[in-house]
């Protein structure tokens, strides 16, 4: 019966098993990055009348692979779809979906320099 030794292997697999945890942090700093610019824009562009519906966007990270965006109080803010999609006397403000397709259309290259960082 042949054996075989392999050199390195704990030292690789520690190597590989910290990329793994830095490839997960910079997905958790990428999420994070776009739903804060997403956010930024929504705030920029919110039609403002009493100031109340931007007042309520806010970024809610639950974890590295789930970060939020949250427009809106279903108490104080009733008139969001309102706003964003219109009425039949009122014309839509979009603000919420130009950022949100903002934010997708840069999502990969964000996704890409936040690995790139880590992976040096």
């Amino acid at each position: 019966m042949a054996e075989a030794e392999v050199k390195g292997a704990a030292a690789a697999m520690q190597r590989l098993s910290k990329l793994s945890r830095d490839l997960v942090d910079a997905a958790a700093g990428g999420h994070a990055q776009l739903a804060e610019q997403a956010a930024e824009e929504m705030r920029a562009n919110v039609p403002e009348d009493s100031g109340r519906l931007a007042s309520t966007i806010r970024v809610e990270r639950h974890n590295a692979f789930r970060t939020e965006v949250i427009v809106g109080e279903e108490d104080s803010t009733p008139y969001l779809g309102h706003v964003e999609f219109g009425t039949h006397k009122d014309a839509a403000q979009p603000f919420v979906r130009p950022a949100a397709s903002a934010a997708e259309s840069v999502h990969g290259d964000v996704m890409l320099k936040q690995s790139r960082k880590k992976i040096k």
